[in-house]
Formats: C-alpha cells, sequence, structure tokens
C-alpha cells in the first residue's frame, strides 16, 4: 500500500522518536491533510492499494487497521472512505 501526497496536505509525520528500522521495519513518511467532515477533525491520508492487495481485496480478504495511541475516550474515532 502506497501513501500519496494530497494537495492540501497540512503536516507530515516521520517515523517516531527511538524507531530502530533494523529492528521495527522501515517508517515511511506520511502525508496528512487536517480537514473538517461533518462537523468532525480529522487527520486525513491518502492510499493506493498494489495490484496484490486488490486481488486479495476482490477474494474476500480483510484489509487491518493499526492504530498506536488513544483518546480520552478509549479509541480514536476512525472514518474510511473510497
Amino acid at each position: 500500500m502506497e501513501n500519496l501526497r494530497l494537495s492540501d496536505e497540512s503536516k507530515f509525520f516521520g517515523p517516531p522518536e527511538g524507531w530502530n528500522e533494523e529492528k521495527h521495519g522501515p517508517c515511511l513518511t506520511l502525508s496528512v491533510a487536517d480537514l473538517e467532515i461533518e462537523g468532525h477533525g480529522f487527520m486525513v491520508t491518502m492510499w493506493k492499494f498494489s495490484a496484490e492487495e486488490i486481488e486479495k481485496i476482490v477474494a474476500g480478504e480483510p484489509f487491518f487497521i493499526g492504530i498506536s495511541g488513544h483518546t480520552s475516550n478509549g479509541f480514536p474515532l476512525l472514518r474510511l472512505g473510497v
């Protein structure tokens, strides 16, 4: 999966402090746009699936989202879209 650059990007996130690429693997820079959607603030990223990933999704395989961290209510608000 590839993180695409957004035309209205407002920030970039690189590897967290102390990230060890040999131990944890690569951590690429993430392009983010701060947007308001349906009255809620979101940090939005845009992704493009590889041909192999598309084949798996069409075959019914699930995709996963991993989030490090939490909000005061215990879990951050998520939004997915195509």
